[in-house]
């Protein structure tokens, strides 16, 4: 078996499809840093089912996805499929090829394949765990891995030992088995507590069915009571029920009587009523005609208000509309004036404007001299005064020459005696950080051991965890399974319910309860009365006209003779029947079988027999055999419901259980799941303490290397310093700082006179300049009052020509309101003769209105007298009505009680119990006696027999339950024992093999010196550290962690192919494991993985020329796009081969 191929898509830094075709032998891929090589190893490393991102150098499993570049978009899935050549078959697997497929998609889903069939992690594992194939197996070694080898805890390096002796498997089987244990243990732990719970309930029950038993012996002495009373309370309604029917005919012939009077009133009554709404009806009218005149008056009047204020509002506005044409007049002759004053001020304007014109031009040409003047004085003393800045600059160089050389032999003495007191100070710092970087080293490894300890623990509360989500599936599918029974038994009883619904009327069926299996006997006699209803009282009998129905009386007969073997039908019915309809079944009898009832009804038995088939012989002649239509059916139906009910409730209760412990479970779970994190933060901050202690480290050992360096580089620089101390000279400069200092002042001296002369230029310029401004503004003033006035004229004649307009405007309106005012004057007088003619109209209707309202006041006297006579009659009907009304009543609950008491099956005494002799009183006394020992019982559990019963049945379960417990608890822990005990030898024997292969790979590769493994005691077999003692040729050495990183890592390749003799793994991958090796080293460690090129295919991760020098085959990484990986390959044989042809 071997790598064949490996696809990626979508993975880190591989954005577009990627394939690698591997060969056996030694396969390098090379490339520079940052290009993606290590990406390969953890592709591998991930489709094998990786699931810490730490090893993948991600932060989450997500960060594995293309995450785009500055021109690409990030990947929403990341794939990865490696092909293995299964033609040995040691893939337990029947297939040439083998392909592994793992994706991941940014929404945390998750999918692994084998051979493109979905399957589950576990698969994978189990497929290749025997083959030293899982995650944290030998068959990658990563450079920092010799550093983890090497530097980790004992127990850390047992992993490499457990993949080449093979207990992987074993040690996966016994994590599965303790869960399970685990599991177990709490199952007893919790079935004992239901059993007790149990055991409790099933004692409180024992005691309430006793309570039960008195209590139904004080309810059947009540019923005998109560059934003596209504006995003797029938006998007596019935002869008060004669006296009321003689009353009652007495009463109906009192009311015909009163009916006729009220009758003949009522005709008088409504001959006055008549005449009265006809008098009414006329006087309504002239109530309607005179409100209507009312209204036209109302209407006149307001009218003629309104034109009268019309008129009045006319002659105000004529009067104002005069005033204003007046006004107007005025005020377009004031503008007119005004216009001809402001044109007189234009004219004295333009003068002034003349003539500050003429002074502006004047002051202009005098200030343009001046300024030429001044100009090219200030241009002259430009220049001076460039020669002294020159001569100014050059003395103040000379003089920083000086100075700076002084300084700079003073800085360097100073220097000089500072390096001296600097190195010192670094040989005393190189002390320091040696002292630190060895603190740091004893804190990391101290960090690495508790690291160790945490993820024991972690792994054992993940173990826990996993058992409770077990236990709580398995609950929730008992819930679920529970769920779904209730479901049925739900649609059960509702089918049940609808049966009983679309049973036609009230079936007597329904109202009977049997014994088990014979409701088909009671419902086959009960056929015939498959449309009777059950009425208890004479009141409750159907009077909706419906049409014609017939009524079967119930009562109880005497029992005739019947034959042997035979069973009384009444005798079948179970508690809970009506007893009223007992009497139904008092003449039908129950038959063993067919044949017998058949011989009974040929030899002419008065008797109907039934058997439980549903054969019915009647005594009238009638045999009818097989199942009735619907008696039987409706008291089965009916026990059917009941015992559907009772599951239900179990159900119920059992789902209430199952509740307690899922939520118990989940407790537990929540608990578990944050110790689990606890955990887990807390070794995220000893792997963040770890890394910060690693990165204080590393800068401590490089402020080590740079302190180093600068001692070195300290001594280099003293010599040139005393050098140029020595050198140092200062005459010449002094005399050249002298001869700059004469040529600056007499430069100043020039450039005063050239300043003396600007200034005077100046001030006269600012004389003219001012005289300039002060004609300029003289000119502005002038030149804005002149157009102010010409804005003013414009607006003042605008004015004058709208006054005008305004003053025509007004003539017209005043022409207008004189002619509406002749108008209004000719509607006033209209007006005023239509309101005269109004006010005669209404005085006429006046009249007429009292007229009708003396005939309506005559009528309603007649109507009132009508009335009362009616009123008087009708009250002597209403009392013969109250009457009959009365004596009815009485009639019918005296009626309704006889027919009560008579349709009820009363539940008589025996003659012997002495109840027939007692008084009434007596017997209220007794009945008072029974109840209160009833009530005195208190609240009875009507249920408790059963619950009894069932109580006891689910002990016997439970205890069932129990003993396969602990059966699976002793599979469980000699299953575990025989784990432990195989593991353990295995271990053994390999340990010894890679022993001796290590001492003889590690003399091998460094040329002599020693080394050991050595396996450490623990209480878990399976759980013991490794030991590692190397100690290279010439050296003597405590522990390895004093290695150099080249003797780390060929220490670790040593432990590496010793464990590889032992147990080969098909493949291997190395990455960059050969970088901190010299030449000679790297020479041994190509010729180690050529030694087991025939057994090992070898995946290289390197820079070194000489192992790529070894490869058969080169495949390399590198970025032509930023971001994104891509690959070429090169097969070394062939180029090999191309080469020696060509020489």
């Amino acid at each position: 078996m071997y790598l064949k191929r490996l696809e990626i898509v979508g993975f880190k830094s591989f954005a577009d499809a990627f394939e690698l075709e591997f060969q056996k032998g030694i396969t390098c891929i090379v490339g520079p840093n940052g290009c993606g090589k290590s990406n390969i190893a953890d592709s591998i490393r991930w489709v094998l089912g990786s699931q810490s991102p730490s090893e993948l150098r991600a932060d989450r499993m997500e960060d594995v996805i293309f995450s785009g570049t500055v021109d690409r978009k990030p990947q929403g899935m990341a794939e990865v499929v490696l092909t293995f050549d299964n033609n040995d078959r040691e893939l337990a697997l029947d297939f040439d090829e083998v392909t592994v497929t793992r994706r991941l998609f940014r929404s945390g889903e998750s999918e692994y394949l084998l051979n493109g069939n979905k399957c589950r992690l576990m698969d994978v594992t189990d497929l290749i765990v025997d083959r030293g194939l899982g995650s944290n197996g030998y068959w990658i070694l990563e450079k920092n891995m010799t550093q983890t080898i090497i530097e980790s805890g004992p127990a850390d390096r047992r992993f490499l030992f457990d993949e080449a002796a093979g207990i992987v498997k074993y040690k996966m089987q016994r994590h599965r088995a303790e869960l399970k244990l685990n599991a177990v243990a709490d199952d007893l732990e919790r079935l004992d507590d239901i059993i007790g719970e149990v055991e409790r309930n099933v004692s409180q029950l024992r005691k309430q069915v006793a309570a039960y038993r008195r209590w139904e012996k004080a309810e059947k002495r009540i019923r005998e009571i109560r059934g003596l009373l209504d006995h003797r309370v029938l006998e007596e309604s019935r002869d008060k029920l004669r006296n009321l029917e003689e009353r009652l005919k007495h009463c109906e012939a009192r009311e015909q009587k009163a009916s006729a009077a009220v009758v003949a009133a009522s005709g008088r009554q409504a001959e006055a009523r008549t005449e009265l709404e006809k008098a009414q009806l006329r006087l309504d009218e002239e109530h309607a005609r005179v409100s209507q005149l009312d209204g036209e008056l109302g209407r006149a009047g307001q009218e003629l208000a309104v034109a009268e204020e019309r008129s009045r509002n006319n002659f105000s506005r004529m009067e104002a509309a005069q005033r204003e044409s007046a006004e107007e007049s005025g005020r377009a002759e004031r503008l007119k004036a005004d216009a001809e004053e402001l044109a007189l001020r234009q004219s004295s304007l333009r003068t002034r404007l003349d003539e500050a014109r003429r002074a502006l031009d004047k002051a202009s040409a005098d200030s343009e001299e001046a300024e030429k003047r001044y100009a090219d004085t200030a241009s002259r003393l430009d220049l001076a005064r460039k020669v002294y800045e020159k001569a100014q600059a050059e003395h103040q160089v000379i003089q920083k020459e000086y100075t700076d050389g002084l300084r700079e032999r003073e800085r360097a003495e100073q220097e000089i005696r500072h390096l001296v007191s600097r190195k010192a100070e670094l040989e005393e710092q190189v002390s320091r950080l040696e002292d630190v970087i060895r603190a740091d080293r004893e804190g990391i490894d101290s960090v690495r051991e508790r690291r160790s300890t945490l993820e024991g623990e972690a792994e054992g509360s993940a173990g826990a965890l996993g058992g409770i989500d077990a236990m709580l599936r398995d609950v929730q599918a008992r819930i679920r399974e529970l769920e779904m029974e209730a479901g049925v038994l739900g649609s059960r009883m509702e089918s049940l319910r609808e049966a009983a619904v679309h049973q036609t009327g009230d079936h007597l069926g329904t109202r009977l309860r049997v014994e088990e299996g014979l409701g088909v006997a009671v419902g086959a006699w009960l056929d015939s009365f498959q449309d009777a209803g059950y009425c208890g009282s004479v009141g409750e009998l159907p009077c909706d006209g419906t049409g014609e129905r017939y009524f079967l009386p119930v009562r109880t007969a005497e029992r005739p003779g019947m034959p042997e073997g035979a069973r009384w039908l009444p005798d079948l019915l179970l508690e809970g029947s009506d007893p009223y309809l007992a009497g139904l079944l008092s003449r039908a009898v129950l038959a063993p079988d067919r044949e017998t009832a058949l011989d009974w009804f040929i030899g002419g038995i008065d008797l109907d027999v039934v058997t439980a088939g549903g054969d019915l012989f009647r005594s009238d002649g009638l045999v009818r055999l097989g199942v009735p239509a619907s008696g039987g059916g409706a008291i089965e139906r009916r026990a059917l419901a009941e015992a559907a009910e009772k599951r239900a409730a179990g159900v119920a209760s059992e789902i209430a259980v199952l509740e307690e412990s899922r939520n118990s479970l989940s407790s537990e779970r929540a608990m578990a799941s944050s110790r689990l994190e606890e955990i887990r933060r807390q070794i995220s901050g000893l792997d963040m303490e770890e890394a910060s202690l690693g990165a204080a480290m590393a800068a401590r050992e490089e402020r080590l290397g740079a302190v180093r360096r600068e001692m070195e580089s300290l001594e280099e620089k003293l010599p040139a310093l005393r050098v140029m101390v020595s050198q140092q000279d200062d005459e010449g400069t002094a005399g050249r700082m002298e001869q700059a200092r004469r040529a600056a002042e007499e430069s100043a001296s020039g450039m005063r006179l050239l300043e003396e002369r600007r200034d005077a230029l100046g001030s006269k310029l600012n004389g003219l300049l001012r005289s300039e401004n002060s004609a300029r503004l003289e000119f502005t003033s002038v030149e804005t009052s002149l157009k102010q006035s010409e804005e003013e004229r414009v607006r003042l004649q605008e004015a004058a020509e709208e006054a005008l307009r305004r003053k025509e405007q007004v003539k017209s309106d005043l022409k207008d309101l004189c002619e509406e005012r002749a108008g209004l004057e000719e509607l006033i007088e209209d007006l005023r003769a239509g309101l005269a003619g109004l006010s005669r109209l209404r005085e006429e209707a006046e009249g007429s209105r009292t007229e009708a309202s003396r005939a309506r006041a005559e009528w309603l006297e007649k109507s009132r007298e009508v009335d009362e006579d009616l009123m008087k009659q009708r009250e002597e009907l209403s009392a013969a009505r109250e009457e009959r009304a009365a004596v009815s009543g009485e009639l019918q609950m005296v009626s309704e009680r006889c027919s009560e008491l008579g349709s009820r099956e009363l539940v008589l005494p025996e003659d012997d119990s002495g109840y027939w002799d007692y008084s009434r009183e007596r017997l209220m006394s007794e009945l008072e006696k029974q109840t209160g020992f009833r009530e005195n019982l208190g609240p009875v559990n009507m249920l408790a027999v059963t619950e009894y019963e069932e109580g006891a049945k689910r002990i016997d379960f439970l205890t069932g339950q129990r003993k396969d417990l602990d059966e699976a608890r002793a599979s469980l822990l000699g299953a575990i024992s025989d784990i432990n005990r195989t593991a353990a030898r295995k271990f053994d024997q390999t340990f010894v093999q890679v022993r001796k292969h290590f001492r003889e790979m590690f003399t091998s590769l460094f040329g002599g010196g020693e080394a050991e493994i050595m396996a450490l005691d623990s209480e878990d077999p399976l759980e013991g550290g490794v030991q590692i003692v190397a100690k290279p040729p010439g050296k003597k050495m405590e522990n390895i962690a004093s290695l150099s990183d080249g003797e780390r890592a060929m220490t670790a390749a040593a432990l590496l192919f010793a464990l590889y003799l032992v147990k080969p793994s098909p493949f291997c991958v190395l990455d960059e494991l050969d970088a901190p090796l010299d030449d000679t080293n790297v020479d041994n460690y190509v010729n180690l993985l050529k030694s087991f090129v025939h057994r090992t295919q070898f995946v290289v991760i390197t820079h070194n020329k000489r192992t790529m020098e070894a490869a058969d085959r080169l495949f390399g990484i590198t970025m032509a796009e930023r971001g994104v990986s891509v690959m070429t390959s090169v097969n070394l044989e062939k180029a090999r081969i191309l080469a020696e042809g060509e020489e």
